[in-house]
Order: C-alpha cells, then structure tokens, then sequence
C-alpha cells in the first residue's frame, strides 16, 4: 500500500495561467510535483481582438472537461495574437494546444501540429524560438511517456536539453533533465534518476540560485527518488526543504496546491519513520487544502495515508472509514486517466482488505481482494502489494500454502523491481518467515527473518549491538520499525527453542533501537505510540533474562530486568522533567526560552480551539486550527533543532536521560520500607519486591482471574448504589476480591516483618484500586462490619509513585516558604441559566455542578491552623491560582473544588473553578495546562473528584489531572481515584494536616488520616468509599508548615470537627 504518484504540472505566466497535465500514477500516497515554466510577458500591444477573452474561455472550456471547445478558442485566441504581431503567445497558445492533445491521448492531433510548428522553426536562429522549439520537444516526450512510450520518450526529451543547453536556457535545461529523471524513475533505474536530478540541482547552484518554483521542484524529485529507495528521512529532509520554497510563495491556486501536495508526502514519510503523530497532522492539512481545492483525486491519496495512519495506531475501524473515503473521493474525481484511477483504487481496496483480515471480516476482505484482482487484468501495477495482503489473508484464514505463494510472488516482482535491498523486500520476507513461524517450520522462518535483516542492509551474525550503538550506522536502517518487528520475532524463535542467549541478545538489540528511534521524536504522540508497540517486545526480554537469572543467579540479569521495568513507565514525564531541567541549566538565552514558551502556549491555545471546534463538528474552524497548529508545530521543531545544536549543554541534559538501576533504589531506601513494582504484561504479571538489603521478582501468569478481580474491587468501591440497596452482595463482592489480589499479586513481594512503609509502582489496571483497602487475612464473609476488616492500611503506611527513576528523580524542594494556598470554589447555576458567550462544553459543565459547602469549610479550617493565602466564591479562580501559583514558592497547594474526568481526552480533564468572566482564561483549569505551567511547591493536594482518575495508557501510566501536575513540576500529590463525598473528605482533609502539622510524613498522616475515620465511622460510612479514595503519589517526606494558632488555640478548634464527625457518622450518611 505504499505507492508514488508523480504529477506533471505546467503552468504559464500568471497572466495566462493554463491547465495541468497528470502524467502515470507511479506508486502510493506519495506525490511529485515538476517544475513551472518560465514566465514572461511577450506582448505589449493593445488586445482589441479579444485574443485574452479567448484564451479565459479556453482555460475554462478545458477545466470543465470540453476539449474541443478549448482548442477552438486556443485556435481564435492565437490568430487575434498573430494579428497583434505577438508571435510568443501564438507560440504559447499552440504549446496549450498541444497539451489539450496529451490530455486526451490524440496521438494523430498531436504529431500534425507538432510537425508543423518545428517545421516552422526549422531555421530558427534567435535564442527566443529556440527555447520555443526546445519547450515543443519536452511536450512532445511527454505525450509519449503518457502512452508509456517511454524509449521515445527519452529521445525527444534528449533533444529538448541539446537545443537549451545550446542557448544556455538554463530553467528549461533543468526542466529536461527533470524529465528524464521522471522517466528514470518509471523505469525503475534510481541511479540514473539520481544522476539526472543531481544535475539538475548543480545547474541551478551554479546558474539560478534563486529560491523558486525550480527549487520545489527538484526537491519533490530528490523525495521521490529516496521515498522509492527506501531512504525515508532524506526523502523527508528534501521534501521539507521543497515545502519551505512553497510556504514563502504561495499566492495562487497552484501554488496552494504544491504545499497540499507536499503536507501529503510529508504525511507519508514521518508514517514509514513512525512518527506517526506527526504524520497525522500534515496529512489533515494535506486533506483540508485539496477539499478546499476540490481536487478529489489528490484527496483520495491523502484518505489512503489517513487509513495507514489508523491502521498502524490499531484503529481499524477509523482505517476503514478513511480507506472508504478514498473510494468516494475517486468517484468525484473527473479529468483523470482510467490507468490512474485504477492504482489509486487498487491501493485503497488493498487498506480494506488489509483492515478487514485484521477485524476477521474475511468475506469483506476477500471482495476487496477480488477487485483488485479484476483490476490487474487491466493494469500490471501494484501487483506485488496485492499479493502481499492476499499473503496475509491466507495466513489468517490458515490457508499456508496459498498465503506462501501469493508472497513468493510478490517477493519475484519486488526483487526485480528494486534489487535484493530494499525495505519492501524485507518486508515480504518478514511476512514468509511468519507464516513458516505459523506453521511450525521453524528452521524456513528463521531463514527469512535474516533475509529480512539482509534485506535492510544490517549484519546478520554476529552481535547487533556494536552495530546499533553506532549513531552512523544505526542511522542507515531504512526502515527501523520492520527491523524491531523482525528481532522480536527472532527472539521468540530462540526463547522457544531455548536458546536462551541467543534469546536475550536479539531482545536487547530491539530494546536499544526502539530508544534510538524514540529518542528521535519531538511529538510525544509518536513517543509513547512507539513505546506502546514494543511492551510485548519488553515482555519478552524480561522473559528471557528471568530464564537466565533463574538458571545462572548473575545479578546482572536481575538488574537489567529492573531497567527493562522502567524503561516501560512513564517515560514522557521524565522526559519532560529533564526538558525542564534542560531549560533551567543548559545555558540558553533568556530570549529563546520565552520565544519556547511562548510557542507552547500558543499551541495550547490553537489545541484548545480545535477540540471546541471538533465537539460542535465545525469544518470551517477544524480546518482553521490545523492549519496554525501546524505552523506552531513546525515553528517549535524548528527553534528545538537550533537550541539542541547550537547549546550542547542543553542537549546533554535533556537527551541524558538515566534509569535508575535496581542498586541505587535500593540505597534510597530505609530499613523500615520495601518498594513493590509491578510491570503487567500480555503474558504475565511481574512483580519486583526490593528491599535496602534484598530485591526478587515474582512472575504470574497473566488471566482473567486478575481482571475479574480488579474489576470487580473496582465495582465494589465505587457502586454506590449496590451499596445502599444490596449491601450483602456489595459486601461480598468488595471482600472476596480484596483478599484476593493481596494473596495473589502483594503477598509474595512481602516477606519482611520490619516493613513500615510500602511504596507502590503500579501497572495497567492497578492503578485504579488503592492497595490500602487491600484484606491482608481472611475476611469474615458473614458479618458486613466494614470498620473491623484488615485492611492493608492498618499495617502499612502506602505512597505511590509513576515509576522508580521518577522516586528518585523528584524530591521536595527546600525553598518553598511553609505557607499554604488553598482555594475552595463556588458555583452558582442560576447565573448560567441566561449567560452568553459560553461554549458548549463549558455551558454542560457549569450548569452541572452543585455548590460544595464542606470545600468551604475545609479550607476555612485550614486557615485558622497555618499561615497562608485562603480564597473563597469569585476569588478562586483560574487567572487568580495562575497568579498565586506562580507568585510564591508555597509549601503546599489545596485546591477544594469539583473535578471533571474526559475519559476519551484525558487532557481535557479539568478542575472547575468559581466562574469569574474573565476573557482570557475560562476557569476550567485544563490537563494540558498543566504543562506550561510552574508551580513551586512541595505539595498539590485536589479535593476534587476522580483527579487520579483517567484514561490508562500502556507505557505512560493514567492520563489524569493529578499527573498534569507532575508534569509542571510538583515532586508531591495527594488525588482521588473515584468521585468523592463532600462532607467525608472534609474530615479525612482536616485529619490529614492535623498530622501533617505535627511533622508525620506524607504517607504517614493519610494513613492516620484514614485510620482516624475508620475507628469514628459507623455502618456504611466505615464503607472504603468514604475514605479510600485518597491517595498520595511522589515524594512522601514531612512538610514543615507555618502554623497561625498556638496548640491551645488549635485544640479547641479541632473540637468542632470532632462534633461534626459524630453528628455526621450518628447519621449513617450514605454519600
């Protein structure tokens, strides 16, 4: 499905702007655009005969698919320009004429004309006609490579280039060798495409140099050229330099339509590269500007990109209905060549059938198969892509023998369409060698994984590593991504043949080019998308180091398990810290650190507007926002290029990213605390226990056992409902599944007695349960008495954290002024009711939310304990917590306010502050802000619902309003994992600082916080629904706190908390 398509464009001076001719589609999503004719204005005499109305009417006559009525105002505009004495515009408007021939394939039409015109010439001596009888000769080898005549071809473009040289017209001469370069290219002689193109390039260096149209256009042929060999980023690197030649100049249609063309080809590179986000983004720009164009054939190649794009993100079902699109952009298209519109379609029905076998709609599959199989009786193109996904849907259909042949046949033509090295080769191999895997040949599949290797010009014996770990060398892969697939197939070779070295070595390779290829992406989108892809392949090496620690007892085993763990967590947070530590000490200029941020807001800003437009459905703005995002994008890439070459300092600390190694946990923990770390895989549960003297790991099989489980537990916590009308099934549920994942999944790592603290690393599903209501003995199933069960928590204090290297990464800052912000919002819907200028987004959340009177008290409380600033109703608001925030290094943050969770976009998540109008800031403080914000302290406690709450994505950890905090900088949270009661929370709140106030550590005061609760609860409101919804991430030292009463003062404060305590739980309030 990857295929070029190359474009042959020629338009005249703007004035008399022509038409453009589309030369053969040569192979997908990819386009090449050719260079513009030289422009000029030959007449200067008065145009009395209408010689201009003429030529318009033709110009339009053709656009609208009338030949015939083109040539006849051609033919009128030409005699009125004879008239007038204009000689080059007659010249020109028979040029058009011949071009209306080429588009219609009239051969006969043609050649009278041509030989007519050069027999006119045939004595020609000025340097004008001459360039004339060149320009006449290139049309004339471009209708003969339309009719794939392509030996003719070459010979008139040959001479076309003898006559320009000869006059030295040097654009023109570039303009011949382009062409002979195209025809290089259908020939699939790529060193004689680069010898033509190279000329091209020198010529223009030595005789133009001016940056233009002939510039994009030799550049969009170098992408081409590199795209079809394989050479995905200088393929990139050229292209990108042809679109800054067409963002400096884009004042006509044409011109727009260059820059679509190249977002489109953009598009494709960074998909082959894996960076996939930002192939996203040019393609959607690509996709917007031929729609506005209505150019529904290009359309139609930036849908497919589209459908590779999901289809790589696993989202098929969003692939088929860009693949689909495809289809109907094709049925729009009108002036195109029946050859053309077929390989467009056979590259579209390819994605369907791809998808469907995907989705085991094989009947779908299959029909899409078959008419492309109708298609090659017409047309021999894109047979090998066509058999390759018949391959595939005759391996999953367990027809082997017919999916062996199919890729032997798509092997024959590709190894003879690009020799024995090329990423396509390689890939065809890589599918044999899967579907030998599937049938248990072992010995045939592991034969076709080193062709594979061979196939991509990487050493096939011998250690890969050396190989890998050389920048100049690893930069040479051409295709990075086929080769991780293809090592860990290898490696799952050796581990079922328990070649457990081989096993390990060939697993390390493919960890160590996934961070190289990692480490090459700005969007954090491609980041954890590639970190995503490559779990299983984590899973398996530790699979094979556990193997070999457990056969040999090296320690060097175990402790590269222990990176391979973190490795797999949370990377783009640390990436972030480091970037943010790159920026404090890497000594770069004030004014290029504000020109960064300013970018980032901006960003955030245009994010922010296309997510609006999105949720109305509003094309007009969707397409508006893309566009400036892109700019930004692009205008930040291109600033973090300059900061990273230009201030090695910065470079080095933001790209010396180091893992923390199993020995120097260990040597951060006390006697008194263990450090649990759970990595789940496909496959397994592995689950690291590492104590300041000792560390093992504990493997589980992975089942649905453990889904039940947490899901369950899940369900039970937060199911208010079944609590309150079905108490004994809530009950057991709650009971049964809390024993269970102690005994299973904790149990095992806890094997000290001394242990006081537990720091927990969750993973996958864990992180939506708190391990504090987690039963350490059997439960009494009989009696319901929520407050006597034996709760992890009355054993252990428990802190969590993102991942290990995060621990030690992230301490408490010593600069922070032991004074508390803490700010309660308030809400009002009654003032919502009748409000304009909301969105519709913000008009839903605003008018949902109930006032929150034990927010107020909370914060009131806290004011009369410790010093700080205290902010109610209208003054708690987002520009005033942006202002504070910043303003002060305060040791702790409280924000008491409601919470909204956007499961589908975690960065939409937000805290809902009190509503202020203010124009600039909406007071729904969002994730993503979190970001660009500062926020110095050593503390963030939201006492909001669902903040630890979100979406789970594998390699990165829930995307949630708490771990946007993280990213701005905070080392310590405390979060919730559910929605929240009101008048509970101010009383675990209040319990919480009372402790913290009294210099108990984080982890500490939230456990005696809890316990405090539990031994005053009664009935249901001892449920963990009440008060195991809090829990504290990060650092978890103590927090010295400025206090604003004396002890005496301060006890008979706590007194009316104790009351209400009472009074509430005397209520059995069931939330």
């Amino acid at each position: 499905m990857r295929t070029l398509r190359a474009v042959q464009l020629d338009a005249q001076h703007k004035e008399y702007m022509i038409f453009k001719t589309t030369n053969l589609l040569l192979f997908s999503f990819f386009i090449t655009i050719s260079a513009i004719s030289a422009q000029g204005d030959f007449c200067k005499g008065t145009d009395s005969l209408g010689a201009k109305t003429y030529f318009v009417k033709a110009r339009m006559a053709y656009q609208q698919g009338k030949p015939a009525v083109a040539i006849e105002n051609f033919q009128k505009a030409s005699k009125a320009y004879l008239q007038m004495g204009c000689k080059e515009r007659v010249f020109l408007m028979n040029r058009n004429i011949l071009k209306v021939h080429i588009a219609t394939a009239n051969m006969v039409a043609f050649d009278a004309l041509y030989y007519k015109i050069i027999k006119s010439l045939e004595n020609a001596k000025e340097s004008e006609q001459l360039i004339y009888k060149g320009r006449v000769m290139l049309l004339k080898s471009d209708i003969h490579l339309s009719l794939k005549q392509l030996d003719s071809a070459i010979i008139y473009a040959n001479k076309a280039r003898a006559v320009h040289k000869e006059v030295a017209a040097w654009k023109f001469y570039i303009r011949d060798n382009a062409q002979l370069a195209r025809i290089a290219f259908y020939q699939q002689n790529y060193e004689a495409m680069e010898d033509y193109v190279d000329l091209c390039f020198d010529t223009y260096k030595t005789y133009i140099k001016d940056k233009g149209k002939i510039l994009q256009d030799i550049m969009a042929l170098y992408g081409g050229l590199y795209y079809k060999t394989g050479e995905y980023e200088t393929a990139l690197e050229k292209t990108m330099e042809a679109l800054e030649v067409g963002l400096a100049d884009m004042t006509t249609k044409d011109d727009t339509l260059f820059v679509a063309r190249y977002y489109n080809n953009i598009g494709l590179f960074y998909i082959e590269l894996g960076d996939i986000y930002k192939a996203e983004d040019y393609c959607n720009n690509a996709l917007q500007l031929f729609k506005k164009l209505r150019k529904h054939f290009d359309a139609a190649t930036t849908n497919l990109n589209l459908g590779e794009f999901f289809t790589r993100q696993g989202k098929l079902e969003e692939a088929l209905r860009f693949y689909q699109a495809g289809i109907k952009s094709l049925e729009q298209s009108s002036g195109v060549a029946t050859h053309q519109l077929d390989k467009s379609s056979i590259n579209i029905y390819n994605g369907i059938g791809d998808v469907a076998t995907r989705l085991n709609r094989y009947q779908e599959a299959f029909m899409a198969l078959k008419k492309n199989l109708e298609i090659h009786k017409r047309e021999q193109a894109k047979k090998d892509e066509t058999f390759s996904v018949l391959g595939s849907y005759y391996r999953a259909t367990r027809d082997y023998t017919k999916s062996l042949n199919y890729y032997q046949e798509a092997l024959v033509i590709r190894k003879q369409t690009y020799g024995l090295v090329h990423p396509l080769v390689a890939k065809v191999y890589y599918d044999l060698g899967q579907t030998e895997q599937k049938r248990n040949h072992i010995a045939a599949a592991k034969t076709y994984y080193d062709l594979a290797i061979a196939a991509l010009e990487v050493p096939v014996k011998g250690d890969l590593m050396p190989f890998l770990m050389n920048k100049d060398s690893a930069n040479t892969v051409p295709d990075k991504s086929l080769l991780l697939k293809v090592l860990a197939a290898k490696a799952r070779l050796s581990l079922e043949e328990k070649n457990l070295e081989l096993a390990y070595n060939t697993a390390q390779s493919a960890v160590l080019l996934l961070e190289k290829m990692r480490n090459g992406f700005k969007e954090e989108g491609s980041k954890l998308f590639m970190l995503q892809k490559m779990i299983p392949t984590y899973e398996l090496s530790i699979d094979v180091a556990l193997d070999l620690y457990q056969q040999t007892k090296e320690q060097s085993y175990l402790d590269e398990i222990f990176q391979l763990v973190e490795k797999s967590k949370a990377m783009l947070l640390l990436d972030a810290l480091k970037a943010e530590e790159a920026r404090n000490f890497g000594n770069v200029p004030k004014d290029l650190l504000d020109e960064e941020r300013r970018l980032a807001r901006e960003r955030v800003r245009y994010e922010k507007l296309l997510f609006e437009a999105k949720s109305v459905n509003d094309e007009a703005k969707v397409s508006l926002q893309q566009k400036e995002l892109l700019k930004l994008k692009r205008a930040s890439e291109k600033l973090q290029t300059t900061l990273e070459q230009d201030y090695p300092k910065y470079h080095e600390l933001k790209y010396n990213t180091q893992i923390a190694s199993l020995k120097q946990v260990q040597e951060s923990l006390d006697d008194q605390t263990a450090l649990i770390e759970y990595f789940v895989g496909n496959e397994n549960i592995y689950i690291f226990s590492i104590y300041r003297d000792t560390a093992w790991l504990t493997s589980v099989s992975m089942n649905n056992q453990f889904t039940t489980a947490i899901k369950g537990l899940r369900t039970s916590l937060v199911d208010v409902v079944m609590l309150t009308k079905d108490v004994e099934s809530s009950y057991l549920l709650f009971a049964r599944n809390a024993r269970t994942i102690y005994q299973k999944y904790l149990e095992p790592a806890l094997k000290k007695e001394q242990i006081e603290r537990l720091v927990i690393i969750p993973d996958g599903m864990f992180n939506y349960v708190p391990f504090d209501v987690l039963l350490t003995e059997k439960p009494d199933y009989k009696n319901y008495d929520y407050r006597k069960l034996p709760y992890l928590i009355k054993s252990y204090s428990i802190n969590y954290h993102y991942s290990s290297t995060l621990k030690l990464f992230s301490r408490s800052s010593s600069k922070t002024n032991g004074e508390m912000l803490a700010m309660a919002s308030s809400y009002d819907k009654e003032q919502f009711i009748n409000m304009k200028g909301l969105g519709e987004r913000e008009y839903k959340i605003r008018s949902s939310v109930d006032d929150l009177p034990g927010a107020r008290q909370e914060v009131e409380y806290l004011s009369n304990i410790f010093a700080g600033e205290y902010l109610y109703g209208d003054k708690a608001n987002e520009t005033t917590f942006k202002s504070y925030s910043n303003k002060e290094p305060y040791s702790v943050i409280h924000l008491a306010m409601h919470g909204i969770v956007d499961a589908k976009q975690p960065a939409y998540s937000s805290l809902v502050f009190s509503y202020s109008g203010s124009k600039k800031e909406d007071d729904l403080l969002h994730a993503y802000e979190l970001n660009l914000l500062e926020v110095n302290t050593d503390l963030v406690v939201l006492s909001a619902c669902e903040t630890g709450f979100g979406r789970y994505d594998r390699g990165e950890g829930v995307v949630s309003l708490g771990r946007g905090f993280m990213y701005s900088g905070v080392p310590s949270l405390v979060m919730t994992l559910w929605p929240i009661n009101d008048k509970a929370t101010s009383i675990l709140v209040s319990e919480f600082y009372n402790e913290l106030a009294i210099g108990h550590s984080k982890d500490e005061a939230m456990k005696n916080a809890k316990l405090t609760y539990l031994k005053h609860a009664k009935h249901l409101t001892a449920h963990p629904f009440f008060w195991a919804s809090f829990v504290n991430f990060g650092d978890y030292q103590p927090i010295h706190l400025k206090k604003s009463w004396t002890w005496g003062q301060l006890s008979l404060l706590t007194l009316p908390i104790l009351l209400l305590m009472g009074w509430w739980f005397s209520r059995k309030r069931k939330g």
